[in-house]
């Protein structure tokens, strides 16, 4: 499974029932191995992912990169809460395009 592939899943794997700081923390442990950087770019010039596709999987890329150090900080459990979420749906769509739903 590639990186992108990684970071969908996982995002996608999200638990919302559980502590949202907990998820944040378990989630950017993760992840911060990976280079998001590096596959985003890859993405970007991936001919064979229609091009709508692609800008979903770098916005999604995006989103997660401004947001996800502020929410382990600073954002409250509602912020936290509703940043999940949103990345949750988020990956969950981006995962239906390239299939791994």
């Amino acid at each position: 499974m590639d990186v992108i592939s990684i970071f969908i899943k996982t995002l996608c794997d999200i638990n919302l029932n559980q502590d949202s700081h907990d998820t944040s923390n378990s989630i950017y442990e993760k992840l911060e191995t990976l280079d998001i950087d590096l596959y985003e770019k890859k993405v970007k010039n991936n001919d064979k992912l229609p091009y709508s596709v692609r800008i979903k999987i770098v916005n999604l890329i995006e989103f997660y990169c401004l947001k996800a150090d502020e929410c382990i900080n600073k954002y409250s459990d509602k912020e936290c809460h509703e940043f999940l979420r949103e990345l949750k749906i988020r990956a969950e769509e981006v995962s239906t395009y390239i299939g791994l739903i």
